[in-house]
């Protein structure tokens, strides 16, 4: 049986036979918002023991620089004591969204030592097929 929840700025559904959920930014346009819907969403994933996260990076708010910085000290470490094993990133064409996601992907290496593995796509299929391959 699918779970779904919508927050007023985060939209998600859980696939529970997959350990999977897929989340979806609706809105947000500051920083206190985005990181209330991040911890959320890992409180989520911590509780469904979800293991493949299929994660759509919104369009209305890029992470600032404190946001990444937050994103890679406090939240990563939080996501890296959970069952996630497999973070999908599906970004738009925007150059800057790109940058931040690849960048961010690039130093998660480091915090989550190799327990969880995170990778960008252009297309939600592209991503679920990667995050289902993985076992």
């Amino acid at each position: 049986m699918k779970e779904q929840a919508t927050q007023s700025y985060l939209s998600y559904s859980i696939a529970p036979e997959s350990h999977l959920m897929r989340s979806h930014w609706l809105m947000g346009d500051d920083s206190n918002s985005y990181r209330e819907g991040m911890l959320q969403l890992c409180e989520q994933v911590s509780q469904k023991m979800i293991v493949r996260l299929l994660y759509h990076v919104s369009s209305y708010y890029s992470p600032d620089a404190s946001d990444q910085k937050w994103i890679l000290e406090e939240f990563f470490p939080l996501l890296a004591q959970t069952k996630l094993r497999r973070i999908a990133v599906v970004i738009t064409w925007d150059v800057f969204l790109q940058t931040v996601a690849e960048e961010l992907c690039r130093k998660s290496i480091d915090v989550f030592e190799g327990s969880i593995r995170m990778k960008t796509f252009h297309d939600a299929q592209s991503a679920e097929d990667w995050l289902l391959a993985g076992g």
